[in-house]
Parts: structure tokens; sequence; C-alpha cells
């Protein structure tokens, strides 16, 4: 993908086609069922998804995704640095895909994932927004968002977060150059661990 970069107001943005970061709102939803890559999940459930707490991490006994191949899986490590990744799989209700809090790691990445790991059925120039809230000390800090397509991941927009009623917003907007499954990620390049607050993706 093509790549430019505009800066607005205090966002550090970044356009792949047309992709940006900005601010805005969002609102709460309850998670449903969830399953990830991680070996003890099926012992002590989910530690990905929480209830706002930020839980003891697990680290998975492999650096590994379902929908990134082995190149792409060493290019992450090598090239960002990231030290643990989580397939994240959420049952969204009415088609909505918003989720209350997930864990966020510092040098973790997270795959997000439809119920069935499904992603994220896009046609070109279709317009994914994501976003969601970290709390208010990470203002300021950059997360990378980005999509993952045909096993290989795209580079993560690298977005400071805006200070937003004592939390902190991050929000990008990506336009899709070609037709295909997506699964979007985020990236916690922050320096510390903290948990990502109404997650949500969705289709504009």
């Amino acid at each position: 993908m093509k790549r430019q970069g505009i800066i607005l107001c205090i966002t550090m943005t970044a356009l792949i086609g047309g992709m940006f970061c900005t601010g805005c709102t969002g609102k709460d939803t309850e998670p449903a069922q969830t399953a990830a890559s991680v070996p003890a999940a099926a012992e002590e459930e989910n530690r990905i998804i929480t209830e706002g707490m930020l839980s003891p991490q697990i680290i998975p006994d492999e650096f590994t995704s379902k929908v990134l191949d082995e190149k792409s899986l060493q290019k992450l490590q090598k090239d960002l640095g990231a030290e643990t990744i989580y397939d994240c799989s959420y049952k969204a209700a009415d088609d909505i895909y918003e989720i209350s809090s997930v864990d966020s790691y510092d040098k973790s990445i997270i795959v997000f994932m439809k119920d069935g790991e499904k992603g994220w059925e896009l046609k070109k120039e279709s317009v994914l927004q994501i976003s969601f809230y970290m709390d208010g000390e990470f203002a300021g800090q950059p997360m990378g968002v980005g999509l993952i397509h045909d096993m290989k991941y795209d580079d993560p927009i690298v977005c400071e977060g805006i200070s937003n009623d004592g939390d902190t917003y991050y929000n990008v907007e990506i336009t899709i150059e070609e037709d295909g499954m997506y699964y979007p990620y985020i990236f916690n390049m922050s320096g510390k661990s903290g948990v990502a607050k109404l997650f949500a993706a969705a289709v504009k």
C-alpha cells in the first residue's frame, strides 16, 4: 500500500489510501464468549478480554497467529520488536463489533477476529474505522493500528492518543485498496501496559 503522512492538530496522522487518525466518542457494550491463542485459556478462560482491570499477562508458548504466515511473524518480531501476539475472537451482537475492555501489554499485538475466527469481508474503497480508549496516562503515547490481509500485515499506523474526559482516545480510518478478508490489530508501543476500552471496528 502507498503511504503518505499528514499532521493534524496534536494527532500523528498517516494515510494508507485514505487512512487517518482523529478523535470522537464511543459507547459501552458487554463482551460475549471469546477464544484466544493463549495455551492457558482453556484452563483460566480468556485473559485478554477483561472487566476493565489489567490481568497478569499469560505468555503464549509460541509467537504465532492463525492469520499470519511465518515470514510475517518473524518480521513483526525483528522490525517492530513485538514480544507477544494474541488472536482475539469475539462474538459480536447484531453485527456490532465493540468490546468493553481488552488487555494490552507493552510490546504485544492483539489480532481481532469475529466469531469463528472470521475477518471483515471488505470491498475496494470501503472504509474500516478502528477506535479504542486507554487510561488518561496514555495521552500523547503512541499505539500502532493496522490491518492483516492475505496472511501478511500492513505496517502499523502510529497514532498518538488524544485526551478525552479523563481517558485517551485512539481512532484510525482505513480505506481499503482491494477486495478481501481483513483483520484489524493493535500494537502496544507505548512502553506501558493497560486496558484498551471500548475497542470497536466498523465499516463506515
